[in-house]
């Protein structure tokens, strides 16, 4: 009912809320024996969480102020479970770690309307590191700490020096500087009221890792950092509160930091902004506070190189503001533009991943900004801290498997499994084809294939069309038409590696292109890889030739136009005609001999003629120019057919 009291502060923290309907005011005592309200909470928000941390005292009172349903969560029971299954605690602690960072973002003890001439120990109440103290604990930590006023441009705290305070502004603003590898005072960040400066004081290796200049006239609370360290050490309550919390603040602070919010307010959004960067989604405040000693911001102009191919992956680039152009070299020696990143993203993941070297260059496309990692030192940083480690190096994978399907797809990884022949291929297989495939634009009317030329290339359609053509008594005859989705040229994988049919785009086209000789060479190595790609191809030509089409009709009108694509013409002398369905002898008669592909079990060459071995007996052509090429078509077409479900005797029905 309303009215109901809750929690009562410095009692043992039974019970964890979760209010699913009504309100409750959160109050706690001032130093004046006065409750105080702090804060009200509604749907979707918690209460108690010292149910959780420990020291499992509730830090203030609640009362219900209207009728409230809750999620009640005994406190014994859920710390048990969080013990026996630490998945469920690492979630349960970080979560409700985040509703503290969210919580103690606002002032505490400025919410509760007291005046601003209060003694420095209620002051502190209004900073997360100190929020969960008693007044005793208060009290103690306001002996050590006084008040000082300083005037705009002095120097608080000097990058690289012992870290002898703590400041905590009360009122003014301080600019967060570090220094680059070029020597320049990079601005990381802007502190104002309710903010600290200097939580070197308290953890180690007590050395600021920064340096402030106040920016307009400030007040702040200095507390000296030997006594803050020796109180921690005689008081574990307060050690443990103030070093909870200054690892909070850190969190919050590297995550506005990074996420380009400098001299914003606290608004708990700035861990879930850091966390866009998914390799450091996972790193709890210490790994982050690792990540903060060797990471630096820097600006760069439009047009300006990040990164080169080929060359040693020194650093690693996250975006903050602005964009960049991926390009890769193909292997025609052109420039190829294969992605674009903007804010949330990276560029020379070679920086985490072995051999170290960029596999693309990378130029701003905008004035931009970016957080600096050196590549030495994260690597450095992953093999002291196995922690960390794991969870860069899965963050970059995963950003490598949606940057792979977003290269080559331009939308994802499953856009790229559109592609048949790589459906079944895994990230590992991926990664090898993206190191030789690139994505090419094409105008309208440009030719890919030529019919009976090498087939140096394979081409998969993510936008555009092209027109498939074959040579049949002197003109050019339309058999096919292909869009996205759809494979060009799988002759680059199949013997003899000769295109069977001539294609050019009707509009303006996007394809990736492999080349052969590259693909065919990971099929050789990697044989895995090569059945299932062969596989692919082979469930692509099934579907592509699979049916037989249309009514029987005039035979060599079938051949010639392949009845909307689904049969082509590869070979065509005049009396012998080879397609993907038959081999026809003597085309100039009223009664060609056909014979269909899937009945031919092998063929030779004798002399100028090919023979046939036929289910049946054989079968011998009439003399043709280039037999040996005759018997290879012949070949490739019959090996084809073994996956096509084909109508038997098509040819062979009578009209």
């Amino acid at each position: 009912e309303s009215g109901a009291e809750l929690t009562a502060e410095g009692a043992p923290a039974e019970r964890l809320y979760l209010f699913l309907k009504g309100r409750a005011a959160v109050k706690v005592r001032s130093p004046e024996g006065q409750q105080v309200p702090i804060d009200e909470l509604g749907p979707g928000e918690l209460l108690g969480w010292g149910a959780v941390m420990e020291p499992h005292v509730y830090t203030a009172s609640a009362w219900t102020t209207e009728p409230s349903e809750a999620v009640v969560v005994p406190g014994a029971q859920l710390r048990e479970l969080c013990d026996t299954n630490k998945h469920i605690g690492y979630q349960v602690a970080k979560s409700i770690g985040e509703v503290m960072s969210r919580r103690f973002g606002q002032a505490v003890g400025g919410r509760g309307g007291q005046a601003a001439e209060e003694r420095e120990a209620a002051q502190l109440r209004r900073f997360g590191i100190f929020a969960e103290l008693d007044e005793v604990d208060l009290e103690s930590v306001g002996h050590i700490a006084h008040l000082q006023e300083y005037e705009a441009a002095q120097e608080l705290t000097t990058e690289g020096e012992a870290a002898e305070r703590l400041y905590l502004f009360l009122e003014g603003k301080a600019a967060v500087k570090v220094r680059g590898p070029d020597g320049r005072q990079v601005l990381i960040d802007e502190l104002g009221p309710g903010e600290l400066l200097g939580w070197g004081a308290v953890m180690e290796p007590h050395i600021y890792t920064a340096s402030a200049w106040t920016t307009e006239r400030s007040k702040v609370i200095v507390v000296p950092g030997d006594e803050l360290r020796a109180l921690c050490e005689t008081n574990k309550h307060i050690g443990y509160q103030v070093a909870r919390g200054v690892g909070e603040v850190i969190s919050r602070r590297f995550g506005r930091v990074l996420a380009g919010r400098a001299g914003q307010g606290i608004t708990g959004r700035e861990l879930d902004e850091l966390r866009q960067f998914k390799i450091f989604a996972e790193l709890d405040a210490a790994d982050l506070e690792a990540m903060s000693q060797i990471v630096y911001v820097q600006e760069f102009e439009a047009g300006r190189q990040v990164i080169e191919e080929g060359a040693p992956a020194e650093q690693m680039y996250l975006f903050l503001r602005g964009s960049a152009a991926v390009k890769v070299v193909s292997p025609e020696g052109k420039q190829v533009v294969i992605d674009e990143v903007g804010p949330g993203e990276l560029v020379g993941w070679g920086a985490v991943m072995e051999p170290h070297v960029y596999a693309a260059s990378a130029w701003t496309s905008e004035p931009s900004e970016v957080i600096v990692v050196p590549g030495d030192r994260l690597r450095e940083l992953c093999e002291t801290n196995p922690h960390l480690g794991y969870q860069v190096v899965k963050g970059v994978g995963e950003v490598m498997s949606r940057r792979f399907g977003q290269t080559v797809a331009g939308h994802g990884l499953a856009e790229l499994h559109q592609f048949k022949i790589f459906a079944d291929l895994d990230l590992a297989d991926l990664d090898s084809i993206s190191r030789v495939a690139y994505i090419e634009e094409f105008e309208a009317g440009e030719e890919l294939i030529t019919e009976g030329a090498p087939a140096e290339r394979l081409y998969l359609f993510l936008k555009g069309k092209a027109a498939v053509k074959v040579r049949s008594e002197g003109r050019m005859v339309v058999i096919d038409e292909l869009g996205p989705g759809e494979v060009l040229g799988w002759a680059a994988l199949m013997e003899p590696n000769v295109y069977t049919a001539s294609a050019w785009t009707t509009e303006p086209s996007e394809v990736i292109v492999v080349p052969g000789n590259r693909l065919r060479e990971l099929c050789e190595t990697n044989k895995r890889m090569g059945y299932r790609v062969g596989r692919g191809i082979g469930e692509v030509i099934s579907r592509r030739f699979g049916q037989a089409i249309g009514a029987r009709g005039d035979l060599r009108e079938k051949d010639l136009r392949a009845f909307g694509g689904e049969e082509r013409v590869i070979w065509d002398n005049g009396e012998l005609q080879l397609t993907t369905e038959a081999v026809l002898i003597g085309m100039d008669s009223d009664s060609p001999e056909v014979i269909p592909l899937e009945t031919v079990f092998d063929v030779e060459v004798q002399g100028d003629s090919v023979v046939f071995h036929v289910h049946g007996g054989d079968v011998c052509s009439p003399p043709v120019d280039d037999p040996e090429r005759l018997a290879a078509l012949t070949h490739d077409a019959m090996l084809r057919t073994r996956f096509a479900h084909r109508r038997r005797g098509y040819y062979l029905t009578s009209n």
